[in-house]
């Protein structure tokens, strides 16, 4: 026995779901980015070496990346 879903339906579903851990994901997602931020800037290794993205004033980005600016060509 099948179903006639058509796909956006089923999207739709699959997006709900996801809608649900949207605030779990971002969460994760700043998490993330401090322990990495701390983690780089706390090394003088890497400290020296570039400069980290920083978001705009009055913004709360969930990072999904973050941005580094070598100071140097490599």
């Amino acid at each position: 026995m099948g179903f006639n879903f058509r796909p956006l339906e089923v999207q739709g579903a699959m997006l709900n779901v996801q809608l649900d851990k949207l605030y779990e994901f971002n969460t994760c997602r700043r998490d993330n980015l401090k322990r990495i931020k701390e983690t780089l800037l706390r090394d003088n290794r890497f400290s020296s070496l570039m400069s980290l993205m920083e978001a705009s004033k009055d913004v709360d980005p969930a990072w999904f990346g973050l941005g580094v600016l070598l100071h140097r060509p490599y």
